[in-house]
């Protein structure tokens, strides 16, 4: 599953907003995946992480790989291209992103099959109840 390359997710709503903290294994990678319209901002809170944009899920031609370490942030919509964030160390990372609106559908290419995929988002929380 999605959630399988993280050690640890919280997730919780407030208002527009969707956090979630994500727990990284060393080695690991998300999916290249769109933001279902969603803006994305994401602040490395411990390791290093990088992001890599793509034109779009279906050709997934790379058009930029950055490196990011604790402290910084990054940010990604659907009209900038599609991402993948992975964790290419020896060592665990944690980051925080934020969702606005809370992201609600996403799709992503599976890395397996090469098949594009759509999945709704679950809430385990609300306000932090």
């Amino acid at each position: 599953s999605f959630f399988s390359i993280f050690s640890f997710c919280k997730f919780f709503i407030i208002f527009f907003f969707f956090f979630c903290f994500l727990c990284w294994n060393p080695k690991s990678k998300s999916p290249i995946h769109t933001h279902g319209g969603s803006q994305c901002w994401a602040k490395i809170c411990q390791g290093e992480l990088k992001e890599t944009t793509y034109n779009n899920e279906k050709e997934c031609k790379e058009i930029e790989g950055v490196e990011l370490n604790a402290g910084e942030v990054t940010y990604i919509d659907d009209s900038i291209g599609v991402h993948r964030i992975s964790n290419e160390t020896s060592k665990g990372a944690v980051s925080l992103h934020c969702y606005s609106p809370p992201i609600e559908l996403c799709t992503f290419k599976c890395d397996k099959s090469g098949k594009i995929k759509q999945g709704g988002m679950v809430y385990d929380t609300f306000f932090g109840k």
